[in-house]
This record gives structure tokens, C-alpha cells and sequence, in this order.
């Protein structure tokens, strides 16, 4: 599927006055297929928020370029489209926050119409579109209460309302869920992932919570002082990633580590090696350790075990240590991968070698 926002080697330095610049973004290359939940994920500081602020140039780059949904915004250290497309570009991006920024004084009808006060639809236009996006996202009967009456979830929800006004086909979601409680937090990205369903909606999930991008996306980056240090599949990066700042976002990974930093994998004799052993739901009830057992006739330990759910898929991990002669272990992978799942053998610095 195409790509519809390329950043290519994109910068941001912020320079002031007898101060030291600051490189918020260094050299940033990321690629947002049509249709993709993509999270980015980092600590504060990281240089999430003024990434992706230079999709719909909020945010100028320094260098580097952006392309979105096929019109080249920015290259070559300037802006490549004219003021009024880009006004129409933005209008194809939606933009969500951590605080809702309602209009306080407004009906929730109207903070969603107001989204809409440069379209040339009539009264009852915007009326009737007005409240089939408030339909959409589950508060067509709030539309005459005001923002102060309504509880945290249902104020996002009126924002993401007012953000699709315009039919984008992009949503940006920026710290979205990080002033709300874990329930209302969970209804936001079950409806971000609802409306990425019926909309084709392309998402952005900007975000330091990893539990967030475990729900509803399907790639993931990970950021850290204004560069991608990682990026993939949300599954591959998590189940398998490769620096420590990822492990200690993918919880489940960090426990397996701290799990074999213990079990000291230096130690391992000539005759054992460690496997990862990754499993979807159709196969969570295969044993893997008695197949080994059964058909190889080595013997297998199971040293972590764990299930996580991504993207509504459970998916299990488990790290074993088998011990055989040398042909008996050069058929292990042989035989899992026969099986239908996923296997990486593990060296004795904890890395993983397909």
C-alpha cells in the first residue's frame, strides 16, 4: 500500500541567541502507509510532538522532506506548496490533544460546527453533518449540553468529532489519552481503532504510554533525544527489540531480559542454546516443548512464558533452553518453524540471530 506522509531525513534545530542549538529533531526517516495505525512512542522530550507537527508544517523543518497524501510540502529547506493549498492540505488532517480545546461558552453542536465555518454547506447542512459525526463517536444526545458538563472522555470525543469535520484522511492523536483515567483512555483508542475501520482513516498516535500503541496499533517507532531508534511492526518491535530503551517500553520484553540477565546466558554450555518461541492465538494450544521432546528427543526448559494482547490479537512469547547434541539442535528451528510459529535463536549476549 502507498505511502500517504513520507519524512525524509527530516531536522529540527531551534536556535536562540548566544544559546546552544537545539536539535529536536535529527535525521528522521518515517514512512506512514494509508491505513496504518502508527504510534510513536517516547519519553517526554523525545521530539515526538514537533515531529509530527512538521507533517502538516505547524512545525517547519530545518531540512529534509515532507510529502503527504502525494504533494510535496517541504524540500530543500523551504515550503513547496502555496498558502492557500496548505490550508487545504491541513484541512486533511485532523489534529486531537491532550487538552480538548473546546470553546467553552459553545454547545457541543457547535464546537463541532465551528470546525466547519469555512465550507460553504447551509445551516441545515451543518446541522445534519454536525450530528451524524457526534452519532459517530457515541454523543449525538449531548449535542446542546456544554463542555463543562460533560466528563473527561466525552470532551475527547466531542474533539475527535470537531477533528473529522472536514473528512481528513489523516488524524493526529498527541498525548490524546494522557489526562484521562485507564477506562476512558481505553474507549478513546477503541474508537480511534473503530473509526481507522469503517473511515480508512490513517492514525498518528503520539504517545509515552506503551500500552496505548499495544491496543490499537499496527507499526510502531520508538524516539529518543529526536531520532527513531527503532521502528517496525508493532509485533516484530515488540517481541523483538533491539535497544534498551524499547525493552523498557515493551514490558513483557523487559521482564524476559531481566529474566535471562539472571539466568546469566554466558554460562550456557556447548551443548544448549536459547530460543525464542513466538505464537499467535490459532496456535496457543500446540506444546511446543513436548514436540521437541517427542520428536528430537532433547531436553527443553521453559525459562519465561508470557501472553500479550496486540491489536486485539493474543500473542505469546516464551524463551526456552534446549540441550542436545549438534544435529539436534540444528533442527530445532527446522521443526518449530514447521510448526507454524515463530522461532530466533538467542546468543549469550541476549541477542537475537535469525
Amino acid at each position: 500500500m502507498a505511502d500517504i506522509i513520507s519524512l525524509d531525513h527530516l531536522s529540527v534545530t531551534f536556535q536562540q541567541d548566544k544559546e546552544p542549538a537545539v536539535h529536536a529533531v535529527s535525521d528522521v526517516t518515517l514512512h506512514v502507509e494509508k491505513g496504518d495505525i502508527f504510534g510513536v512512542v517516547g519519553y517526554s522530550g523525545a521530539g515526538k510532538s514537533t515531529l509530527v507537527r512538521t507533517i502538516n508544517l505547524l512545525q517547519k523543518p530545518t531540512q529534509g522532506t515532507v510529502k503527504v497524501a502525494g504533494k510535496v510540502l517541504f524540500a530543500d529547506g523551504q515550503q513547496q506548496i502555496a498558502k492557500k493549498d496548505l490550508q487545504a492540505t491541513r484541512r486533511n488532517i485532523g489534529m486531537i490533544f491532550q487538552h480538548f480545546n473546546l470553546l467553552n461558552e459553545n454547545t457541543v453542536q457547535d464546537n463541532v460546527i465551528f470546525a466547519l465555518k469555512h465550507s460553504d454547506l447551509s445551516d441545515d447542512e451543518l446541522e445534519n453533518k454536525s450530528l451524524k459525526l457526534l452519532d459517530m463517536v457515541g454523543l449525538k444526545d449531548k449535542a446542546q449540553a456544554y463542555p463543562v458538563q460533560l466528563s473527561g472522555g466525552e470532551q475527547q470525543r466531542v474533539a475527535i468529532a470537531r477533528a473529522l469535520a472536514n473528512d481528513p484522511e489523516i488524524l493526529i492523536s498527541d498525548e490524546a489519552t494522557s489526562a484521562l483515567d485507564p477506562r476512558n483512555t481505553n474507549q478513546i483508542l477503541d474508537l480511534l481503532k473503530d473509526l481507522n475501520n469503517k473511515l480508512g482513516l490513517t492514525i498518528v498516535l503520539i504517545t509515552h504510554e506503551m500500552d496505548a500503541v499495544k491496543r490499537v496499533a499496527n507499526k510502531i517507532a520508538v524516539m529518543q533525544k529526536g531520532q527513531i531508534i527503532e521502528q517496525g511492526n508493532l509485533r516484530d518491535v515488540y517481541l523483538r527489540p533491539k535497544k534498551e530503551l524499547t525493552r523498557q517500553f515493551v514490558g513483557g520484553s523487559l521482564a524476559a531480559m531481566e529474566t535471562l540477565k539472571a539466568f546469566n546466558l554466558g554460562a550456557l554450555a556447548p551443548n544448549e542454546q536459547l530460543f525464542q518461541v513466538v505464537f499467535s492465538a490459532a496456535n496457543v494450544t500446540k506444546s511446543v516443548i513436548l514436540d521437541l521432546y517427542k520428536q528430537l528427543h532433547v531436553d527443553v526448559s521453559m525459562l519465561y512464558g508470557n501472553i500479550e494482547v496486540l491489536g486485539n490479537e493474543p500473542v505469546g512469547t516464551m524463551f526456552i533452553l534446549v540441550k542436545g547434541d549438534p544435529d539436534q539442535l540444528n533442527q530445532v528451528q527446522t521443526l518449530l518453524k514447521g510448526e507454524n510459529v515463530e522461532v530466533t535463536k538467542i546468543d549469550d549476549r541476549g541477542i537475537w540471530n535469525d
